[in-house]
């Protein structure tokens, strides 16, 4: 009976040393995945304020090329014909502007301009431009549905010179940017340093903690910056569009 005793206790022993270091091993695995996503949380919001400094670059990048605009309005996308080569297809043609005078229709595959076929969008766009000047003659071959036919169009001023106006808007939104990329880099620091001195937790960002203070701060910026780039976009779209 005592023999029967010692086994039973020993085997008890046993088996709750082995659980408990299953737990020990389990608890150090979840702590070092914990440590890990804290570790990659930290960076990312460290340098939260660096990307948002590079789309408003993006933003205003499209102010570059303010210039005249010249070409025979027509937007495209790219299209695939037969053979498997890729070609632009026209999206949408602008009322008004020389691809409709021409009868130009959406749809319509671009095999070549000039007699020369395209497989990029900027040599397809340098090609209908050419020297920039209004009035050059440009010859397309288009696939429509299948009919093969050539046109004929004269390029035209589809935009004025915008190019002091976007260098007003530029200065304009990479001075407003400066507040908000100070407001982000304040609301993500606070979130940093809680991390890293033990006063907030990876969870902070799981859904559900909307009520913490600095949580919400977070989310204000980031939408008040949303909202601004947004609007900021707009804008220049509105600013360099087709007259």
């Amino acid at each position: 009976m005592k023999r029967t005793f010692v086994f039973t206790l020993a085997l008890v022993v046993s088996l709750t040393l082995f659980f408990a270091a299953d737990y020990t091993s389990c608890t150090f695995a979840a702590e070092k995945d914990a440590e890990a996503e804290k570790a990659v949380l930290v960076k990312n919001l460290k340098k939260l304020p660096d990307d948002i400094k590079k789309e408003v670059a993006d933003v205003v990048s499209p102010l570059d090329k303010a210039g005249p605009l010249v070409g025979i309005g027509i937007r495209f996308g790219p299209s695939r014909v037969a053979d498997g080569k890729q070609v632009p297809v026209v999206v949408e043609v602008i009322k008004g502007k020389p691809a409709e005078k021409v009868g130009m229709l959406k749809g319509d595959k671009i095999l070549a301009v000039n007699g020369k076929p395209f497989t990029t969008a900027d040599a397809f766009i340098a090609e209908i431009r050419g020297d920039g000047k209004a009035g050059r003659v440009v010859t397309f071959e288009v696939d429509r549905n299948g009919t093969k036919m050539t046109m004929a169009a004269a390029t035209a001023v589809l935009r004025s010179d915008k190019t002091a106006e976007a260098k007003k808007m530029r200065e304009v939104v990479e001075k407003e940017s400066v507040a908000h990329v100070a407001a982000v880099k304040n609301a993500t620091d606070a979130i940093v340093k809680g991390l890293e001195d033990g006063s907030l937790s990876v969870k902070v960002f799981d859904g559900t903690n909307s009520t913490n203070p600095l949580l919400q701060a977070y989310d204000k910026v980031m939408t008040d910056y949303d909202s601004w780039a947004v609007s900021k976009s707009k804008e220049i779209d509105k600013l360099l569009a087709v007259e």
